[in-house]
């Protein structure tokens, strides 16, 4: 429960899942812009995360199934 020490840390990591899993879900659905979008704020408020590559690369991903090819070369980079 909430009482327990590493209740904080338990819920920050469900936050950084759910908020990958947005991502994820979008990048499946070929929404890529939405997918891009969630991925960049993932990478950005996660840096340190261990999806962090995986959310960089849906970004990239994204940005290359939009055609913003140099976005994605840069990306990838």
């Amino acid at each position: 429960g909430w009482a327990q020490a590493d209740f904080g840390s338990k819920m920050a990591t469900q936050a950084a899942a759910a908020k990958f899993k947005r991502a994820e879900r979008a990048f499946a659905a070929k929404n890529y812009k939405e997918a891009a979008e969630q991925a960049s704020e993932f990478r950005k408020s996660y840096r340190s995360s261990n999806l962090a590559l995986d959310a960089t690369g849906i970004v990239c991903n994204s940005e290359m199934a939009m055609g913003q090819i140099s976005d994605a070369v840069s990306c990838f980079l």
